[in-house]
Protein backbone atom coordinates (compact mmCIF):
# COMPACT_ATOMS: atom_id res chain seq x y z
CA UNK A 1 0.00 0.00 0.00
CA UNK A 2 1.38 3.40 -0.92
CA UNK A 3 1.67 5.88 1.90
CA UNK A 4 -0.36 8.80 0.55
CA UNK A 5 -0.50 10.87 3.72
CA UNK A 6 1.38 13.72 2.08
CA UNK A 7 4.24 13.53 4.58
CA UNK A 8 7.67 14.72 3.62
CA UNK A 9 9.84 11.97 2.22
CA UNK A 10 13.59 11.76 2.77
CA UNK A 11 14.03 11.15 -0.97
CA UNK A 12 12.20 14.39 -1.78
CA UNK A 13 14.59 16.63 0.14
CA UNK A 14 17.76 18.24 -1.11
CA UNK A 15 21.33 18.24 0.11
CA UNK A 16 23.85 15.45 0.48
CA UNK A 17 22.43 12.23 1.85
CA UNK A 18 23.84 9.80 4.39
CA UNK A 19 23.13 6.08 4.35
CA UNK A 20 24.07 3.63 7.09
CA UNK A 21 23.75 0.04 5.86
CA UNK A 22 23.92 -2.62 8.57
CA UNK A 23 23.72 -6.36 8.02
CA UNK A 24 24.20 -8.72 10.93
CA UNK A 25 23.27 -12.19 12.08
CA UNK A 26 24.50 -14.56 14.77
CA UNK A 27 26.99 -17.19 13.75
CA UNK A 28 26.44 -20.88 13.24
CA UNK A 29 23.03 -22.45 13.64
CA UNK A 30 21.59 -19.25 15.06
CA UNK A 31 21.94 -17.50 11.67
CA UNK A 32 18.52 -17.26 10.02
CA UNK A 33 19.23 -14.95 7.08
CA UNK A 34 21.89 -14.41 4.46
CA UNK A 35 22.58 -10.97 5.89
CA UNK A 36 25.72 -10.42 3.81
CA UNK A 37 23.77 -11.14 0.65
CA UNK A 38 21.13 -8.64 1.75
CA UNK A 39 23.74 -5.94 2.29
CA UNK A 40 25.32 -6.54 -1.11
CA UNK A 41 22.00 -5.82 -2.80
CA UNK A 42 21.79 -2.27 -1.43
CA UNK A 43 25.53 -1.61 -1.41
CA UNK A 44 25.63 -2.17 -5.17
CA UNK A 45 23.22 0.72 -5.76
CA UNK A 46 24.96 4.03 -6.65
CA UNK A 47 25.15 6.21 -3.52
CA UNK A 48 23.09 9.08 -4.92
CA UNK A 49 20.33 6.67 -5.94
CA UNK A 50 19.89 5.39 -2.38
CA UNK A 51 18.36 8.68 -1.29
CA UNK A 52 17.65 10.29 -4.65
CA UNK A 53 19.82 13.25 -3.68
CA UNK A 54 21.36 15.26 -6.49
CA UNK A 55 24.25 16.16 -4.20
CA UNK A 56 25.17 12.50 -3.76
CA UNK A 57 25.40 10.56 -0.53
CA UNK A 58 27.90 9.18 1.92
CA UNK A 59 27.47 5.46 2.50
CA UNK A 60 28.76 3.52 5.52
CA UNK A 61 28.51 -0.28 5.58
CA UNK A 62 28.64 -2.48 8.68
CA UNK A 63 28.76 -6.21 8.08
CA UNK A 64 28.31 -8.49 11.10
CA UNK A 65 29.17 -5.97 13.82
CA UNK A 66 29.51 -7.63 17.22
CA UNK A 67 29.18 -4.71 19.64
CA UNK A 68 25.90 -2.77 20.04
CA UNK A 69 27.83 0.28 21.23
CA UNK A 70 29.71 0.35 17.93
CA UNK A 71 26.44 0.33 16.01
CA UNK A 72 25.06 3.02 18.30
CA UNK A 73 28.06 5.24 17.55
CA UNK A 74 27.37 4.94 13.84
CA UNK A 75 23.67 5.63 14.42
CA UNK A 76 24.56 8.82 16.26
CA UNK A 77 26.82 9.91 13.42
CA UNK A 78 23.99 9.32 10.96
CA UNK A 79 21.48 11.13 13.18
CA UNK A 80 23.77 14.17 13.35
CA UNK A 81 23.89 14.49 9.56
CA UNK A 82 22.13 17.63 8.30
CA UNK A 83 20.79 16.13 5.08
CA UNK A 84 18.43 13.21 4.44
CA UNK A 85 19.34 9.95 6.17
CA UNK A 86 18.64 6.30 5.37
CA UNK A 87 19.19 3.55 7.94
CA UNK A 88 19.07 0.03 6.48
CA UNK A 89 18.97 -3.03 8.72
CA UNK A 90 19.12 -6.58 7.41
CA UNK A 91 19.20 -9.63 9.65
CA UNK A 92 17.32 -10.95 12.65
CA UNK A 93 14.88 -9.56 15.16
CA UNK A 94 14.88 -11.08 18.63
CA UNK A 95 13.42 -10.34 22.05
CA UNK A 96 15.46 -10.20 25.24
CA UNK A 97 14.41 -12.63 27.93
CA UNK A 98 14.04 -10.15 30.80
CA UNK A 99 12.19 -7.10 29.44
CA UNK A 100 10.81 -8.83 26.34
CA UNK A 101 11.69 -5.92 24.08
CA UNK A 102 12.76 -6.16 20.42
CA UNK A 103 16.46 -6.17 19.58
CA UNK A 104 18.40 -6.31 16.32
CA UNK A 105 20.66 -9.35 16.65
CA UNK A 106 24.39 -8.90 16.10
CA UNK A 107 27.22 -11.34 15.41
CA UNK A 108 27.58 -12.60 19.01
CA UNK A 109 23.89 -12.57 19.94
CA UNK A 110 22.29 -15.68 21.43
CA UNK A 111 18.78 -16.03 22.87
CA UNK A 112 20.21 -15.80 26.40
CA UNK A 113 22.47 -12.81 25.77
CA UNK A 114 20.28 -10.62 23.54
CA UNK A 115 19.93 -7.91 26.18
CA UNK A 116 23.68 -7.34 26.17
CA UNK A 117 24.87 -8.38 22.70
CA UNK A 118 22.07 -7.11 20.42
CA UNK A 119 21.02 -3.58 19.50
CA UNK A 120 17.88 -2.49 21.42
CA UNK A 121 15.30 -1.33 18.88
CA UNK A 122 14.37 1.66 21.02
CA UNK A 123 17.91 3.01 20.64
CA UNK A 124 17.23 3.42 16.95
CA UNK A 125 14.01 5.34 17.56
CA UNK A 126 15.64 7.50 20.25
CA UNK A 127 18.50 8.62 18.00
CA UNK A 128 16.31 9.45 15.00
CA UNK A 129 13.71 11.22 17.16
CA UNK A 130 16.07 14.18 17.39
CA UNK A 131 15.97 14.76 13.64
CA UNK A 132 13.54 16.99 11.69
CA UNK A 133 10.33 15.25 10.63
CA UNK A 134 10.56 13.61 7.24
CA UNK A 135 14.36 13.72 7.04
CA UNK A 136 15.11 10.11 7.95
CA UNK A 137 13.89 6.71 6.79
CA UNK A 138 14.46 3.22 8.15
CA UNK A 139 14.45 0.33 5.69
CA UNK A 140 14.43 -3.25 7.01
CA UNK A 141 14.68 -6.79 5.71
CA UNK A 142 14.27 -8.92 8.83
CA UNK A 143 13.65 -12.46 10.00
CA UNK A 144 11.98 -12.87 13.40
CA UNK A 145 13.34 -15.67 15.56
CA UNK A 146 11.32 -17.94 17.85
CA UNK A 147 11.29 -15.32 20.63
CA UNK A 148 9.87 -12.59 18.37
CA UNK A 149 7.62 -14.06 15.69
CA UNK A 150 4.90 -15.69 17.86
CA UNK A 151 4.38 -12.51 19.84
CA UNK A 152 4.45 -10.06 16.94
CA UNK A 153 2.44 -12.15 14.50
CA UNK A 154 -0.30 -12.82 17.06
CA UNK A 155 -0.60 -9.10 17.86
CA UNK A 156 0.32 -6.90 14.88
CA UNK A 157 -0.91 -3.83 16.78
CA UNK A 158 1.81 -4.56 19.33
CA UNK A 159 4.30 -4.84 16.49
CA UNK A 160 3.24 -1.38 15.41
CA UNK A 161 3.78 0.08 18.87
CA UNK A 162 7.13 -1.62 19.40
CA UNK A 163 8.67 -1.21 15.95
CA UNK A 164 7.17 1.77 14.12
CA UNK A 165 6.68 4.29 16.93
CA UNK A 166 8.64 7.42 16.08
CA UNK A 167 10.02 5.97 12.84
CA UNK A 168 9.26 6.18 9.14
CA UNK A 169 9.72 2.46 8.58
CA UNK A 170 9.55 0.46 5.35
CA UNK A 171 10.32 -3.21 4.77
CA UNK A 172 9.42 -6.73 5.73
CA UNK A 173 9.55 -9.05 8.73
CA UNK A 174 9.12 -12.78 8.14
CA UNK A 175 9.29 -15.87 10.38
CA UNK A 176 12.37 -18.03 10.60
CA UNK A 177 12.85 -20.55 7.79
CA UNK A 178 12.89 -24.31 8.45
CA UNK A 179 15.88 -25.63 10.37
CA UNK A 180 19.21 -25.77 8.56
CA UNK A 181 18.00 -23.20 6.02
CA UNK A 182 18.62 -19.46 5.78
CA UNK A 183 16.16 -16.93 4.46
CA UNK A 184 16.97 -15.19 1.19
CA UNK A 185 16.91 -11.37 1.20
CA UNK A 186 13.93 -11.16 -1.16
CA UNK A 187 12.83 -7.70 -0.09
CA UNK A 188 16.36 -6.24 -0.31
CA UNK A 189 16.86 -7.71 -3.76
CA UNK A 190 13.58 -6.30 -5.03
CA UNK A 191 14.08 -2.90 -3.39
CA UNK A 192 17.56 -2.57 -4.90
CA UNK A 193 16.12 -3.34 -8.34
CA UNK A 194 13.41 -0.72 -7.79
CA UNK A 195 16.06 1.84 -6.82
CA UNK A 196 18.15 1.18 -9.91
CA UNK A 197 15.13 1.71 -12.15
CA UNK A 198 13.65 4.66 -10.27
CA UNK A 199 13.55 8.31 -11.23
CA UNK A 200 15.20 10.67 -8.76
CA UNK A 201 11.96 11.88 -7.18
CA UNK A 202 10.46 8.43 -6.62
CA UNK A 203 9.32 8.24 -3.01
CA UNK A 204 10.23 5.50 -0.57
CA UNK A 205 6.52 4.67 -0.41
CA UNK A 206 6.42 3.97 -4.15
CA UNK A 207 9.69 2.04 -4.09
CA UNK A 208 8.37 -0.07 -1.23
CA UNK A 209 5.19 -0.85 -3.14
CA UNK A 210 7.21 -1.97 -6.16
CA UNK A 211 9.57 -4.06 -4.02
CA UNK A 212 6.71 -5.86 -2.31
CA UNK A 213 5.15 -6.71 -5.67
CA UNK A 214 8.44 -7.80 -7.24
CA UNK A 215 9.40 -9.96 -4.25
CA UNK A 216 6.02 -11.65 -4.24
CA UNK A 217 5.28 -10.57 -0.69
CA UNK A 218 1.80 -10.12 0.70
CA UNK A 219 0.82 -13.78 0.64
CA UNK A 220 2.10 -14.45 4.13
CA UNK A 221 3.24 -15.22 6.64
CA UNK A 222 4.84 -11.79 7.07
CA UNK A 223 4.53 -8.31 8.46
CA UNK A 224 5.05 -5.43 6.04
CA UNK A 225 5.82 -1.84 7.02
CA UNK A 226 4.63 0.91 4.68
CA UNK A 227 6.06 3.95 6.43
CA UNK A 228 3.27 4.56 8.89
CA UNK A 229 1.63 1.23 9.74
CA UNK A 230 2.08 -2.52 10.01
CA UNK A 231 0.20 -4.83 7.67
CA UNK A 232 -0.08 -8.47 8.68
CA UNK A 233 -0.38 -11.26 6.15
CA UNK A 234 -0.76 -15.00 6.49
CA UNK A 235 -1.79 -17.75 4.08
CA UNK A 236 -5.45 -17.41 3.13
CA UNK A 237 -6.15 -20.86 4.52
CA UNK A 238 -5.46 -19.48 7.98
CA UNK A 239 -8.09 -16.82 7.53
CA UNK A 240 -6.33 -13.48 7.86
CA UNK A 241 -4.56 -12.80 4.56
CA UNK A 242 -3.94 -9.18 3.70
CA UNK A 243 -5.47 -7.80 6.88
CA UNK A 244 -4.08 -4.37 7.84
CA UNK A 245 -3.13 -3.93 11.46
CA UNK A 246 -1.50 -1.33 13.61
CA UNK A 247 -1.76 2.44 13.59
CA UNK A 248 0.19 5.46 12.54
CA UNK A 249 3.78 5.71 13.62
CA UNK A 250 4.07 7.26 17.01
CA UNK A 251 0.54 6.32 17.98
Amino acid sequence: MVNDRGDKDARATGGVGYALLVAAAPSGRQRLMDAAGALHQLAAVPPAALLGTAGGASVVQLLDPADPQTVLTHLRTAAAHEGPVLIYLAGQLTFDAKQRLPHFALARTTPRTARYTALPWHWLAAELARRPAGSSTVLVDLVADETAWPRLSSDPALAGRLLTAGLTLYGSLVPAPPKRLTAAPLYSRAFAAALRGAVEDASFALLHERAVAEAGLGGGPELLFDGSAVHAYAPAARGWSGRPAGGAAGA
